[in-house]
């Protein structure tokens, strides 16, 4: 149970440190919830659109998006997410292995500094 909490802990200081957002003041403009989900779809709409002509300009044959921007409903906050993918359907896997394992590789290494971070405070 120790290790399921330190892992608890973990995880929650990793969303409130300051290095687990690049700019901060931006992404907290960027998380403002849109009024709608409306206003939301159109925003997601708008950014895939322009996903789509620099995909074109740039010349990349191969996209795979997973985004979320926050709208309201009900005075309540909810999660719009978007999955997208452009270019050969087959190459989708390997992508997405691809993206996956990057991304477990971050949080791997970002659990271990924290939990370094936990034994120094342990130890003190």
């Amino acid at each position: 149970m120790m290790a399921f909490y330190g892992l608890m802990v973990g995880c929650i200081l990793y969303k409130t440190m300051s290095d687990s957002i690049q700019d901060p003041e931006n992404y907290a403009k960027m998380a403002e919830p849109f009024e709608s989900q409306v206003d939301a779809t159109v925003a997601t709409q708008g950014f895939m659109n322009d996903v789509l002509l620099a995909r074109q300009k740039w010349r990349i044959p191969e996209v795979l998006i997973g985004c979320a921007a926050y709208c309201k409903k009900d005075s309540k906050i909810q999660v719009a997410s978007l999955y997208q993918r452009m270019g050969d359907f087959m190459q989708t896997p390997w992508l997405l292995q691809q993206i996956n394992a990057r991304v477990t590789q971050d949080l791997l290494e970002k659990i271990a500094e924290l939990n370094d971070l936990l034994k120094e405070e342990n130890a003190d």
